[in-house]
């Protein structure tokens, strides 16, 4: 067997590399959209595994440092099907969590497909377990998803004059505590510290949507959005105790999406949602593809 080297990817890699990164899912790949933001990128260590005698790329992964600088988020992890059952995805893996490490990183995160039972035994074997659950779907937001608005209550921006109740609110929340206190970027998982600066910048950046009780002194939902600049909005937390809440919520934001958070109209909406058994029932009354579970999988660094 021919030995396996480890580097730096360099930017001439990119088309072997996308060779064997065209049918990972179902509807293909992503790599090729965020390859160049990944080798440019300062925060981030993108490693391809090389075959020594022939050049050819065996595998490929990303790391990324999290702005707090506590978490180091793995993805990205591709192995060539020529190159299957060397273990060449778990020296990856050993090699982000050492980058983060190094980095000064606490810890290391990442995602799984509740589907992807070999990718679940690889990453629990390097020392990762499951912290929570998480559904992924989305919806077109066309002029015929758009919603009315609650009849009960208020559903709005948050406020900087909002922030003490927001965390109280969160830190009594079941559904936060099942999302291990997480919320999504852009298909990255970060932990939501209410110690920290995180909730004033979320407010500042009118990421957070609050729905208020009908005498308005009472948060009785909460949901944390991403803008893009690709006509796609995305909800990245959302927290509410039964289906009305919910509904309201998300019809909000289909409606925001359509209409006022951009100049450029949404087209389509994307949700991160910590898992909750009412849901189902609630994108079947709107019109919601659900697409998939994942878990999300998080091992602490000990010193």
């Amino acid at each position: 067997m021919i030995p396996l080297k480890f580097r730096n990817a360099k930017q001439s890699d990119k088309n072997n590399v996308l060779r064997f990164c065209t049918n990972t899912f179902e509807w293909g790949d992503y790599i090729e959209e965020v390859w160049d933001e990944w080798y440019s990128d300062p925060n981030g260590y993108l490693t391809v595994a090389e075959e020594e005698d022939s050049g050819v790329i065996a595998a490929l992964s990303h790391a990324y440092i999290c702005p707090n600088r506590k978490r180091v988020w793995l993805e990205g992890v591709r192995v060539n099907p020529n190159f299957r059952r060397r273990s060449i995805g778990t020296e990856l893996i050993k090699k982000m969590v050492q980058y983060g490490k190094e980095q000064g990183a606490k810890e290391a995160a990442a995602i799984v497909s509740v589907k992807n039972i070999a990718s679940q035994a690889m990453i629990e074997k390097n020392g990762f377990v499951v912290t929570s659950r998480w559904t992924y779907c989305y919806i077109s937001t066309t002029p015929s998803k758009v919603y009315q608005k609650p009849e009960t209550g208020q559903a709005r921006i948050a406020t900087s004059k909002d922030k003490e109740m927001l965390c109280n609110y969160l830190k009594q929340s079941h559904l936060f505590r099942a999302a291990a206190e997480n919320y999504v970027e852009f298909w990255r998982w970060y932990h939501l510290d209410l110690g920290s600066g995180v909730v004033q910048t979320l407010i500042d950046e009118k990421r957070v949507i609050i729905t208020m009780d009908t005498n308005h002194s009472i948060i009785e939902g909460v949901m944390i959005i991403n803008k893009t600049n690709n006509n796609m909005l995305q909800i990245g937390y959302l927290d509410a105790p039964d289906i009305s809440t919910l509904r309201h919520l998300i019809a909000l934001v289909i409606n925001l999406a359509y209409n006022e958070l951009t100049e450029k109209r949404c087209e389509k909406l994307q949700m991160f949602i910590p898992h909750i058994q009412f849901l189902q029932p609630v994108m079947t009354d709107l019109g919601i593809n659900h697409y998939g579970q994942f878990l999300l999988y998080r091992m602490e660094y000990s010193f």
